[in-house]
């Protein structure tokens, strides 16, 4: 876990725009935010998200 929240993982965030490799924080991703979904919606997609990122750190196994 701790590769995915360390301070390299940000900067390839913020200096080479790897989304994939890296995070921002809140002021930094403020900018990305393309729609105003509702809160249905953003839960649901929140949830979806989540859950194949799970999928993709475990192989593909729930």
């Amino acid at each position: 876990m701790k590769d995915y929240i360390s301070g390299e993982a940000n900067r390839r965030y913020i200096h080479e725009g790897d989304g994939e490799a890296g995070y921002g924080w809140a002021g930094q991703v403020a900018g990305l935010i393309g729609d105003v979904p509702s809160v249905r919606e953003l839960i649901d997609r929140m949830a979806g998200e989540a859950g194949a990122i799970r999928s993709r750190w475990c192989g593909g196994a729930n």
